[in-house]
């Protein structure tokens, strides 16, 4: 359904990350539309991060809810809420502002309830308990086969309602699967009943870093291959796209009640995730937490009106800091006055003008599959446009307090039809978000009617680029890309680009010098490229065809963040930038592209703090070619001698990762204008690349760590270049640049801003002393008997 509903009805981005590889503070990203330095919101627990960590950093006094509902927008949260959303918190430090309606699942709030849960989950088949905090204020108890099907009915409830009330509304619906679940017997995700025994057979994608150490100088791969029971893990993998099944089934019902509602085509639904999950990749058991793809690779899917249709956005990356500015914009809400955010709308009028025809390499898609394994075919429900009886609303509570925990617990049983439901589609769907939204100006479209939007985010149990059908075809160099890529990013630039990138051997091997050619001929190539690609017939409804080859300022880099508390890998913090090359028809047109997510040419770019290192030797650097490794196994750092060209790509990345690691605001999305000035000229990597820089860039130390930590704090416990880092920090910039940022910067770093002293007391005579003065001490006595010898 994944397939049917989004990726033929709307735009999927291949290149999409999250800036930090953990549940708790990417949710944050999402709803603050700012990095993980700028919260300061680090961990899945307090006090650096948590319910608890968020709540404390009052980061919702102005966030992504609060602006949709001043706009006029009804909102609610269901499923999973911040980690360490509990009934005491919750009471303590007040609930979540914003949300109209809060549907979050906790914790059994008494001993009985656990022993209860425990007791039903062991039935054949088993019931699982589940309970929310609703609104802060009631404690639900509900019980279920799948209990993700009772959290998309209770946003389908409040969808109803809203268009009842001629209100628009924004879903943000949050399902546990495919996460690990403590109550089942193996610890495995809940599976729906009729999902147990679909994907027989299935096994973890064993790719080129399966049960491949990552380099021990990180101190988080074990070093000897293969060293856990590899049948476990295939198992719980099968488990989690079991699991996902039954999300996908409920993308099914979703698309189909907003339909019966009327406002399909006026609601903006979304769908990825918060992090990835590894199992096995990099000779790592099972984890997140880290900058690799598995972990930080996410799906993510638009549909709604005036998104392309059917467009694989493979040359455009995009962060999920941009998903809050993307609703925001979509909706017509503005942030709080003087709120920075660090992301950008999703430019769906450059996807669009990149990409005038449907080119999805899975347009040919005709029925449900795996991995190659054919499923029945789904059954859609029957009753998704029906009403289900509800009990009548509570009356208001007497007061503020919440209700004893302990007595009147409300007992909610799901719509039966829900534990039969046959669709079992394509289990690749890995989290969505939903919600309405108001004018959409930005995306090209004019009109004044509110939409509705809808967001739905889980884990991704994997996501793989060998897994789906048809990704054998890939750039395989970067001679091959360069090819396609035109006057993207200014030719002599790109030339530029592509002589130090082959003289670093990025293309995987030794050098393509039979493949570069002359500038000329090469430019040339690229230009009938374009044109070609321009040809065809438009469909109806899409946009109009334009060529752009020089794009607009969309950076195409990405920050990768991490400050690990906790077990495992405590203090390995990293600082990552994953570049890619500025978005390009050619490319996004070239049938030379295939299926591949690695459409475009991007590399990451790793400062990681080693804390387990001899002192000294705390900072490793990394750097990968995902295009032509994406399983990133091919270290180019460690190259000896290290090639000219390639140290030249090395200077650019490790400042513009700088910029990154302290940005604000639009410091964050044209990272290279702090660094050339905002009339510089330069906004991505390619232009970056322009010989003329080499002594610019070569100027700049390089970023460094003094000591690894367990919390961020920032220039406590690192070592950037001055130069690089915007001023000041944390601080809403000026209403214009002064006229001194159009060069760059200067040598010397800015003078520190100096608090103002305060007023000396005057000085007071001493205190007499309240006790009188101790005795001397005593002399040692003398030794009983002599020592011994």
């Amino acid at each position: 359904m994944l397939h049917k509903h989004f990726r033929l009805q709307g735009t999927e981005f291949p290149h999409f990350v999250t800036p930090i590889a953990d549940c708790c503070p990417s949710r944050t990203v999402l709803l603050t539309g700012r990095h993980c330095h700028n919260t300061n919101l680090t961990s899945n627990i307090a006090p650096g991060g948590g319910y608890i960590g968020f709540k404390t950093k009052q980061l919702d006094k102005s966030y992504l809810p609060l602006w949709l509902q001043a706009t006029g927008y009804r909102t609610m949260l269901a499923g999973k809420a911040l980690n360490g959303f509990e009934y005491g918190a919750a009471d303590k430090l007040g609930c979540l502002t914003g949300w109209d309606r809060l549907f979050g699942i906790t914790r059994p709030p008494t001993k009985d309830d656990v022993e209860e849960m425990q007791r039903l989950s062991k039935q054949d088949p088993p019931q699982y308990l589940r309970w929310s905090y609703t609104d802060c204020k009631y404690v639900d108890k509900f019980q279920s086969t799948f209990p993700d099907d009772y959290t998309f009915e209770q946003a389908y409830a409040f969808a109803e309602d809203a268009v009842d009330a001629g209100q628009p509304f924004f879903l943000h619906i949050s399902p546990a699967s495919p996460h690990d679940d403590y109550d089942t017997a193996d610890q495995y995700p809940i599976i729906p009943p009729w999902a147990k025994d679909v994907l027989p057979g299935l096994k973890v994608p064993k790719g080129p870093n399966y049960g491949k150490p990552c380099s021990p100088r990180l101190g988080m791969c074990g070093q000897r291959p293969l060293f856990w029971n590899v049948s476990l893990s295939d198992a719980q993998y099968r488990a989690r796209m079991q699991a996902m099944l039954g999300i996908d089934a409920q993308l099914d019902r979703l698309i189909t009640k907003l339909d019966c509602l009327g406002v399909l085509n006026n609601t903006y639904v979304i769908f990825t995730s918060d992090n990835g999950f590894k199992l096995g990749h990099h000779n790592i058991a099972q984890e997140k937490w880290t900058y690799f793809e598995e972990d930080v690779a996410l799906p993510l899917f638009v549909r709604g009106p005036g998104i392309p249709k059917g467009v694989y956005a493979a040359t455009v990356q995009a962060s999920m800091v941009d998903l809050s500015a993307t609703i925001a914009s979509l909706a017509g809400a503005s942030p709080t006055p003087g709120y920075q955010q660090d992301g950008a709308p999703l430019p769906f009028d450059l996807v669009a003008s990149l990409n005038p025809n449907p080119n999805s390499p899975f347009g040919t898609y005709a029925g449900p599959f795996w991995s190659g394994k054919t499923l029945a075919a789904a059954t859609p429900a029957n009753n998704t446009c029906a009403r289900p009886t509800r009990s009548p609303p509570r009356p208001p509570l007497p007061s503020p307090s919440p209700p004893s925990r302990r007595n009147g617990l409300a007992i909610t049983t799901p719509d039966p039809s829900l534990l039969n439901t046959q669709s079992v589609e394509t289990g690749d769907s890995l989290g969505a978000t939903i919600g309405s939204i108001g004018s959409i100006e930005s995306i090209g479209l004019i009109g004044s009617t509110p939409r509705n939007l809808a967001v739905i985010d889980h884990e991704v149990p994997a996501y793989h680029a060998t897994e789906h059908v048809g990704f054998e075809a890939r750039y395989d160099s970067l001679a091959a890309a360069a090819r396609d890529l035109g006057e993207a990013g200014g030719a002599a630039a790109a030339w530029e680009w592509l002589q130090a990138a082959e003289a670093a051997g990025a293309g995987g091997s030794q050098g393509h010098s039979e493949e570069q050619g002359a500038e000329g001929a090469w430019r040339g190539e690229a230009k009938e490229a374009a044109e070609e690609g321009d040809e065809g017939q438009e469909e109806e409804g899409q946009p109009q065809s334009r060529t752009l080859l020089q794009t607009s300022p969309w950076s195409n880099v990405a920050l990768i963040e991490t400050f690990k508390t906790g077990d495992p890998w405590p203090g390995n913090d990293y600082r990552v930038v994953r570049a890619c090359l500025p978005p390009s028809a050619a490319v996004a047109q070239s049938p030379q592209r295939g299926s591949s997510r690695r459409g475009n040419v991007c590399y990451k770019y790793v400062a990681y703090c080693a804390v387990r290192a001899d002192p000294g030797k705390i900072l490793v650097n990394q750097l990968f070619n995902l295009s032509s490794d994406p399983a990133e196994i091919d270290d180019l750092m460690l190259r000896n001698p290290r090639p000219a060209a390639l140290q030249k790509l090395v200077n650019r990345l490790d400042a513009v990762l700088t910029v990154l690691s302290y940005c604000w605001g639009r410091t964050c999305t044209d990272p290279f204008s702090h660094i050339h000035g905002p009339d510089g000229g330069v906004h991505d990597l390619a232009a970056a690349l322009d010989p003329k820089y080499d002594s610019l860039y070569a100027g700049y130390s390089k970023l460094g760590f003094k000591k690894c930590l367990e919390i961020y704090a920032g220039l406590g416990s690192e070592l950037p270049d001055m130069r690089l880092v915007p001023q000041p920090q944390q601080s809403p910039p000026p209403p214009s640049p002064p006229s001194s940022t159009q060069s760059p910067p200067s040598s010397q770093p800015p003078p520190s801003p100096r608090r103002a002293r305060r007023p000396r007391r005057p000085s007071r005579a001493p205190k007499p002393p309240t006790r009188p003065p101790r005795p001397p001490p005593r002399p040692p006595r003398r030794p009983t008997r002599p020592p011994r010898a």
